[in-house]
């Protein structure tokens, strides 16, 4: 039994579902997720039709034209739902603060790439980079969570940090 067969059989009701695949990483970077694995994925919940989307994070850099492409195709009518781990809008924050590795035009590039190919957009948004104060932290996640909804994210997750003593 394939862990998808396991949650498919603890699944009770008439509602649509999501499937989230959370990898840690980049679901769209090959060499974490395999393309067969993506493509398959996405055959699986286009087949289950309690299911209505996938909902996958990456990194701007592994989200390409033909990638979107194959994978929405192969979802046919279901959502394909991308999440991406912006953090700050400031390419200061995110670059030294936070040491990201990518740009707010990394950003807005793979932006238009799921609009283009008719993908939602999630946002993750970090609150409290190291070296920021709590008034600082603050105005940039409010900044940052404006700038999101304003390139069309329809959902933004707010992830604190916490050093335990």
């Amino acid at each position: 039994m394939t862990i998808f067969q396991l949650g498919k059989s603890l699944i009770r009701g008439s509602f649509p579902y999501s499937l989230s695949i959370y990898n840690g990483g980049s679901f769209f970077n090959d060499q974490e997720i395999p393309l067969e694995i993506q493509e398959k994925s996405c055959r699986e919940v286009e087949r289950n039709s309690f299911i209505e989307q996938l909902i996958v994070e990456s990194r701007p850099e592994f989200i390409t034209d033909d990638k979107i492409k194959l994978l929405t195709s192969l979802l046919k009518s279901k959502k394909l739902r991308v999440a991406i781990g912006l953090e700050a809008v400031s390419d200061y924050v995110r670059g030294i603060c936070i040491n990201k590795g990518f740009s707010t035009e990394d950003y807005e590039r793979a932006v238009e790439i799921l609009k283009k190919n008719g993908a939602e957009l999630s946002t993750y948004v970090f609150l409290k980079p190291i070296y920021l104060s709590e008034q600082e932290s603050i105005e940039e996640a409010v900044r940052t969570t404006r700038y999101a909804f304003s390139l069309g994210s329809s959902e933004i997750m707010v992830e604190s940090a916490f050093i335990q003593p």
